[in-house]
């Protein structure tokens, strides 16, 4: 797995340097078939531009805050279907999937297009 930090992912969608470098590295963890990972999203548009670069997972505020007790242990705030999950600001970008949570164990990874198991 290749986690790429977030001074690389803030602003990419506007920043050239931060998308070549990020580019190069999916490129190379796809080529020995590596899990990559982009943190601090923030935006809509940085979202949509790592999903179209073909980042597997994406982390930050813009799915939601850091947190030590796992979702389906918590009450939920709002009347929701069983596991939709929605941008917390109620937003939602077109090209950002809206997320799934299947929580059939502890051991699994959200990601915008899939649900993977390690």
């Amino acid at each position: 797995m290749i986690k790429i930090d977030g001074q690389f992912i803030r602003e990419i969608a506007t920043k050239p340097d931060n998308q070549v470098l990020t580019r190069a590295l999916q490129s190379i963890a796809h080529h020995f078939d590596m899990f990559t990972v982009a943190e601090s999203v923030e935006t809509a548009d940085e979202a949509a531009f790592l999903i179209d670069i073909g980042i597997d997972c994406l982390q930050g505020y813009y799915f939601g805050a850091p947190t030590i007790a796992p979702p389906w242990k918590k009450p939920r705030p709002w009347p929701a279907a069983e596991g939709d999950f929605a941008h917390p600001g109620g937003g939602h970008h077109p090209k950002v999937p809206r997320l799934r949570l299947d929580v059939a164990s502890r051991n699994s990874i959200l990601t915008p297009g899939r649900f993977v198991r390690h």
